[in-house]
């Protein structure tokens, strides 16, 4: 099984292993240009797995994006390592 293969579930929601690194990386504190370097994607990319948690979990803003990461950094943690 691929790191690709994997989800993580949450409040019956998917979060796919890409999503939960983007997410991981919000909780660090990385800006979008830091996660894009660090994941090796584009900085659009970054914008676009953010704006999807943020409407699937209905997260008004990117405050309540990185609240939600922090909650969940824990588990993600020892899922993506």
């Amino acid at each position: 099984m691929t790191p690709r293969d994997k989800f993580f579930e949450y409040d019956g929601q998917r979060i796919s292993y890409r999503e939960g690194e983007v997410l991981l990386a919000c909780a660090q504190g990385l800006t979008i240009e830091q996660t894009a370097k660090k994941l090796f994607i584009s900085q659009h990319t970054v914008k676009t797995h953010r704006e999807k948690l943020r409407l699937r979990f209905s997260l008004q803003g990117y405050t309540k994006l990185v609240w939600f990461a922090t909650k969940l950094q824990p588990e993600l943690e020892k899922w993506i390592k």
